[in-house]
């Protein structure tokens, strides 16, 4: 599973790095259990202010 956070707020900004990770799981023949992204974090502690921790925890939980 992937898990990323970056500044982008729409989906295809983290296109090319959703398609580098699934071209690597391919290759190495992973299971891909896909993948989460953290939407609207550029400063320190601006994951605070999203969902996005207990959502992930919640993932981990479940794997």
């Amino acid at each position: 599973m992937l898990l990323v956070c970056g500044e982008a707020e729409e989906d295809a900004d983290f296109e090319p790095i959703v398609k580098t990770y699934e071209a690597i799981a391919n290759f190495c023949k992973w299971n891909n259990l896909g993948y989460y992204l953290a939407k609207g974090v550029y400063k320190k502690g601006d994951i605070l202010k999203t969902d996005a921790l207990p959502h992930a925890a919640k993932l981990g939980e479940n794997i």
